[in-house]
């Protein structure tokens, strides 16, 4: 109560209109709680990502570059029972822990491309102006395949409602060489013996007619016809048939491979995963809790697999995981037999079972 009210501050800038900003309590407060979290999130469409980052590590973690993010291993390509480090895993592409944010292959104006099924006519595929990855160009594909009923069905029982269904099966496919980087246009011969019919069978439309037919012995190649337009720049090909003929060929398949570089481009970060113990799946030693961890089990697939090969595949996965810890055979289901030991007596030629008195002597 006895306080008089400072008509005047002491800090000059509460006192001055033009002051410096570093010494504004007004400007510093409102420097400090302008974080992250204020700024406005704008995306690139063509990355799906934010365009603007307020560190070093949002960058890095945005691009799949941050350790954390490199100590899990997502298998793109290769031997999946191989082990991560270990030499049968050197040809293995892998990608790390994180979203996808890689740049999307942009088509500016619509195009198109065609391909010739076996009946020996031609079908136009529209490509519209967009963002595509190379999944997103197989599916415009395979939809327009699939509309023109050009594919087999390999359960006759199966739906086919949908141009991703598991039963169906494409004869023409755009894929992806992560060794070379390339994409690779690739033709299925179609014939009695590569897609015989007591495994897969020839859609026929609503009126029962089917508009085209398999080839009894020499076989013939669906073609990619490529013209001269932007979609040369997409998958790296210049204006032509793939494979260049359809004729008859003892080969399974024939795969054309990109001439240049192509535009579109798989949308992973690649990640070479090598670390010095494969075997906990890191760089440098373990602690002890994880090495007994490991060796618990080792111990069980070691038992399991020498069970498989004397008494087969059910005992083995009796004896494995999710199981209890003293296994499980079938005399825990018969039970274990008394055993009796065959005596004679000095009085008679009779002969007598006498069972075991002690639990100790039944074992």
């Amino acid at each position: 109560m006895n306080t008089i009210d400072n008509i005047f501050p002491n800090n000059t800038c509460e006192r001055y209109e033009n002051c410096s900003v570093v010494l504004s309590p007004a400007a510093n407060a409102r420097n400090r709680v302008r974080s992250s979290g204020m700024i406005k999130r704008k995306f690139n469409e063509g990355r799906n990502n934010d365009t603007y980052y307020t560190s070093s590590s949002q960058y890095l973690n945005s691009r799949n570059r941050t350790f954390a993010q490199n100590q899990y291993n997502y298998i793109r390509q290769g031997n999946s029972t191989a082990k991560p480090g270990s030499s049968l895993s050197s040809a293995n592409v892998y990608s790390p822990n994180g979203l996808n944010h890689c740049a999307k292959y942009f088509i500016a104006q619509n195009t198109s491309f065609e391909y010739k099924w076996v009946n020996t006519t031609t079908y136009s595929v529209a490509i519209p102006s967009g963002y595509y990855t190379l999944d997103d160009l197989n599916r415009v594909f395979k939809q327009a395949m699939f509309a023109n009923l050009h594919y087999f069905i390999k359960d006759p029982n199966g739906t086919t409602t949908e141009y991703y269904n598991e039963n169906i099966t494409f004869a023409l496919n755009i894929g992806y060489n992560n060794n070379t980087n390339l994409i690779e246009l690739q033709s299925y011969r179609v014939d009695k013996d590569a897609f015989p019919s007591s495994n897969f069978t020839v859609p026929t439309p609503s009126n029962g007619v089917a508009t085209w037919g398999v080839p009894n012995t020499s076989g013939l190649y669906p073609q990619f016809v490529i013209a001269n337009n932007s979609f040369q720049s997409a998958i790296g090909l210049n204006a032509a048939s793939y494979p260049s003929t359809n004729a008859t060929s003892t080969d399974v398949y024939k795969v054309a491979t990109s001439t240049f570089s192509p535009g579109i481009q798989p949308l992973y970060v690649k990640l070479y995963y090598k670390p010095s113990n494969p075997q906990f799946a890191q760089q440098g030693g373990v602690n002890s809790s994880d090495l007994i961890t490991r060796k618990k089990y080792n111990s069980i697939t070691n038992s399991s697999a020498a069970y498989r090969t004397a008494f087969g595949g059910a005992v083995a996965n009796a004896l494995a995981y999710g199981v209890p810890s003293n296994g499980y055979t079938v005399k825990d289901k018969i039970g274990y037999p008394m055993k009796k030991t065959p005596t004679f007596t000095k009085y008679s030629d009779e002969m007598k079972q006498c069972s075991v008195t002690s639990f100790a002597n039944a074992i």
